[in-house]
């Protein structure tokens, strides 16, 4: 056996390590997946030691600068808030009556106008033409009779002529007869003469019959010629006195006394017939059109008092009629059209001015009451914070009409409880909030 030294020890070339003896090679990336799992566990416990901190600042953060209200018991009317708009009763849009062009407006955007009253002049020169050629037509049907009635008077007499030979070469034919009878009787004729004269005389009875049937459809052509020739003329004057008046209507005036409210065409502008000229409305006859939820309006009856605002100004009035039909709506559902009239002297509103309407149901002696605050509408109308010691916990609460600066609370909330009356926006997501700082 070859011994090797190696600093002062002797050591056979044969022998092995214990340490190399037991090692085992590791599989290939067992070092990088063992770094991996340490650091996902690391991002983990930072990730859920940052969560733990940022709920523990939040919930130790106080709320400064809020305000309290404390729910009381009152009266409230119950009553049904509404949004819409005035309309008037009486509105028209006026059409051109022919296609053509707008020539003159004669009133002016914003005037008042009596019924009756010119607005504008259209020119359509096609109903001048026609006009004309009505006219001539006329003219000439009226010619065609006049000589239908002419020639009438030179057939009667051409046909009395010809009957009085018909009737004479009759008369002629049976005294013939009767003369050629007497002689075969009297031994002077033979019975060929008489049977000659007879058969003239039956030849003389059927040209008088043929003059007389011809008579008789001459008659009937000449009425049947008239007949038309006056349904034509008929036609055409009826047609005629048609374009006189399209044409005398091309002087356009108001169907209704009102505001002119609108144009909506101007001078020189090509119209279609039946395009929209203008708009038109009686605004002393204004009328509020309300949009209410269906389920609500079941509760409503006509003749109810009504409070409608406009521009402001609030106006007493009356519910006029409620709607039978159904309308979709994106923020009520489906909704019924409720029309109120005004009680008293108006000012001249504004046609499609917004209106806002509280119809009164009843009055309720006793009910929970909150004054108004940002908490509604930053609280979605459905949250309250309730105030609990040092901290306000939220609350699913229901609210219901409102009046002045109170509104009625329906469920969630008793009385003599304190919520925050202040903005809900930056902790609405949060179940409590710690409390702090000033009220």
């Amino acid at each position: 056996m070859e011994t090797i030294k190696s600093g002062g020890s002797a050591m056979s070339k044969d022998h092995v390590s214990p340490i190399l003896t037991n090692y085992k090679p590791k599989p290939p990336g067992a070092g990088r997946d063992r770094k991996r799992v340490l650091s996902i566990v690391l991002v983990g416990a930072v990730a859920v030691a940052a969560l733990w901190y940022g709920l523990s600042s939040r919930e130790g953060a106080a709320l400064t600068g809020w305000t309290e209200a404390t729910v009381s018991v009152g009266p409230m009317d119950d009553a049904v808030q509404a949004s819409g708009s005035i309309e008037m009763k009486r509105t028209r849009t006026v059409l051109s009556p022919e296609a053509g062009t707008l020539a003159r407006r004669v009133a002016e955007q914003g005037d008042w106008v009596n019924s009756g009253t010119l607005l504008a002049q259209l020119a359509a020169p096609d109903l001048d033409d026609a006009l004309d050629k009505a006219i001539s037509d006329i003219s000439a049907a009226e010619q065609d009779l006049s000589v239908l009635d002419s020639n009438r008077n030179f057939t009667l007499e051409r046909e009395a002529i010809d009957l009085g030979k018909k009737r004479r070469a009759l008369n002629d034919a049976e005294a013939a007869l009767v003369r050629a009878r007497e002689l075969e009787a009297a031994g002077s004729g033979t019975a060929k003469d008489s049977a000659d004269k007879e058969r003239a005389l039956i030849e003389a009875g059927e040209a008088l019959a043929l003059a007389e049937l011809g008579v008789r459809e001459s008659e009937q052509s000449y009425r049947f010629g008239r007949a038309t020739l006056l349904n034509k003329l008929a036609t055409l004057r009826n047609s005629k006195a048609s374009l006189v008046q399209r044409i005398a209507d091309l002087n356009v005036r108001s169907p209704i006394s009102g505001r002119l409210l609108s144009w909506k065409a101007a001078e020189g502008d090509v119209l279609s017939r039946y395009g929209v000229l203008a708009n038109l409305a009686d605004t002393s006859e204004p009328e509020a059109v309300f949009a209410v939820a269906e389920t609500t309006a079941t509760r409503l009856s006509v003749g109810m008092k009504i409070s409608i605002s406009v521009g402001g100004a609030s106006y007493p009035g009356s519910v006029s009629a409620i709607g039978r039909e159904t309308t979709a709506s994106t923020d009520l559902g489906s909704t019924v059209q409720v029309s109120a009239s005004f009680e008293g002297d108006t000012p001249e509103f504004a046609s499609g001015a917004t209106a806002s309407g509280e119809i009164l149901i009843a009055t309720k002696p006793e009910t929970l009451l909150l004054p108004r605050g940002p908490f509604l509408s930053s609280g979605n109308a459905k949250y309250a914070y309730v105030i609990e010691g040092n901290y306000a916990v939220r609350r699913a609460v229901s609210f219901g009409s409102s009046k002045g600066g109170m509104i009625e609370v329906l469920s969630g909330l008793k009385e003599g409880e304190r919520i925050l009356s202040s903005d809900y926006r930056s902790f609405i997501d949060q179940e409590r909030i710690k409390l702090g700082g000033i009220k």
